[in-house]
């Protein structure tokens, strides 16, 4: 399979291109993520929590696994939870929210603490699959099984899709914030856009800024030109709704003062008559 990188966003539309099978023609790309997938993702998840618009929150690494796995079933595969390197064009495509912090996997740097029992797990397990360190595992790398005091389940290896290894991940991790020297740790994006994969960062943390607002497919060339041209027939009405709103406003705000007026001239009116009257008793 021939990858043809395109690493565009859509002009108009929050839709972004990573670029398209050249033999079936098929594109890899992200957008938001739908009601119907939020639904999807959540369901069956212990904490994990969907708004209206299908943006997952009280989001941890735990639950993005799982809440991922789920959605990849659900959809052939077809839709899942972007991966650590479309997470970072993402983040410089602006196409990431400020003010919630994103989850995207886990960081494994060797077998020891933080979460010693399940790093030493990961850490066997990458040993033997011939994998280096440090690896970055993205929510599609990972499924948990059953076991582990802490948490009561264990993350382990399923794919190398998503998965960033050896010299590969120490260059990734130069663009992080703060990184961690031992251990696994929760991989994010923070409020403020900052990348961090160190201590402070365990896997068992949520919050209900914790989110994960947006998803990656896999689609063909009618199937996204639809989902744009919907998405900026959407933002067009939007925005008139918007504008039809605000001069309803600025003539409900002229009419008002135009009473106002009215009503002032009225009361003039009154007062010169009552000074004629007066001037007159005063004449007559």
């Amino acid at each position: 399979m021939a990858f043809e990188a395109r690493n565009e966003r859509i002009k108009g539309t929050d839709i972004y291109l990573f670029g398209k099978d050249t033999e079936s023609g098929i594109f890899t790309y992200s957008r938001p993520i739908s009601s119907d997938e939020g639904k999807l993702a959540s369901n069956g998840v212990n904490g994990l929590n969907v708004s209206e618009n299908g943006v997952l929150y009280n989001m941890n690494t735990l639950r993005g696994i799982q809440a991922n796995r789920k959605l990849m079933k659900e959809t052939s595969g077809n839709v899942w939870f972007p991966t650590i390197k479309e997470g970072l064009l993402l983040h410089d495509a602006r196409l990431l929210p400020s003010g919630e912090l994103m989850d995207f996997g886990l960081a494994l740097y060797d077998g020891e603490n933080p979460d010693k029992f399940i790093a030493g797990k990961l850490m066997a397990s990458a040993k033997q699959k011939g994998y280096d360190f440090p690896i970055l595992a993205s929510f599609k790398s990972l499924d948990l099984e059953q076991g582990g005091k802490r948490y009561g389940v264990t993350p382990i290896f399923v794919s190398q899709d998503g998965l960033i290894t050896g010299e590969d991940a120490k260059d990734t991790l130069k663009k992080f914030s703060y990184v961690g020297n031992s251990g696994v740790h929760r991989l994010i994006r923070d409020r403020v856009g900052d990348w961090l994969a160190g201590w402070g960062d365990y896997l068992g943390d949520s919050g209900e800024g914790c989110r994960v607002g947006r998803v990656s497919a896999v689609g063909s060339a009618k199937n996204i030109a639809e989902l744009a041209e919907n998405e900026i027939r959407l933002k067009y009405d939007a925005n008139n709704l918007a504008n039809n709103l605000a001069i309803r406003k600025d003539i409900a705000s002229l009419e008002t003062k135009l009473a106002d007026l009215q009503n002032q001239l009225t009361q003039n009116a009154s007062k010169r008559e009552a000074g004629f009257d007066s001037t007159i008793k005063l004449l007559a």
